[in-house]
């Protein structure tokens, strides 16, 4: 048999953490530039890789957009992000446990690719207790785009795992392109910021709306 790896997005496709996300951008962004940005804009950039995404937020709003504020913007977002985190409980999306079990069940290699840095993913896996799922998990660095990171962590389910299907599971369409970027299938799962219309349009192999609809993902390709 085949063995499959199935990569995650954290962010919306795992868990719903996109209030708190934006909480702790919307205080970031105040801190460093005195402007209160709508949430609106904050969630637009989700899914993009860091810079870009932020260059999208200050241009939005009209505020020079340095590499230095970018870094600001990102540093205060790590630390309100777990101050944020400690008022609300994570738990994973309606499916999402019974999926992974399943997943677990035909010895598949389990990854996330998150736009994430590595210590606030590995932290919303744990609060989530998901972490244990997964042997493989690529995150951004500061400077990744999106395609990388999932490029990354096919080459390591690929080299390391001897995984010849890889399937890359995401709720935003940046994820959908960066799967088809890497030559890999794609499921598209309408539980965060983007409807399944929007998700559609670039085409993923399998679009649901939740993984609640697991069984008919692993049909598709099992």
């Amino acid at each position: 048999m085949t063995k499959l790896a199935w990569l995650f997005d954290v962010d919306g496709t795992l868990v719903d953490t996109v209030a708190i996300h934006i909480a702790a951008y919307r205080r970031a962004y105040e801190s460093v530039t005195g402007k209160i940005v709508p949430d609106k804009i904050i969630a637009s950039r989700f899914g993009m890789p860091a810079t870009k995404g932020h260059e999208l937020v200050f241009g939005a709003v009209g505020i020079s957009c340095a590499q230095k504020t970018i870094d600001d913007v990102v540093a205060l977002h790590q630390r309100f992000f777990a101050e944020e985190a400690k008022k609300h409980k994570i738990v994973p999306l309606n499916g999402v446990v019974n999926f992974l079990t399943e997943l677990q069940k035909q010895n598949a290699c389990l990854g996330v690719v998150t736009g994430n840095f590595e210590v606030p993913a590995r932290n919303i896996l744990k609060n989530a207790g998901l972490l244990g799922f997964f042997s493989v998990i690529s995150c951004d660095s500061g400077h990744d785009d999106r395609n990388s990171i999932v490029k990354r962590a096919v080459l390591i389910a690929q080299n390391n795992f001897g995984c010849k299907k890889i399937i890359v599971v995401g709720d935003t369409p940046s994820d959908i392109l960066a799967g088809k970027a890497a030559n890999v299938s794609t499921v598209a799962v309408a539980t965060g910021s983007f409807p399944i219309s929007s998700l559609e349009k670039e085409k993923p192999d399998v679009a649901v709306k939740s993984l609640k609809e697991y069984p008919a993902i692993m049909k598709a390709f099992l």
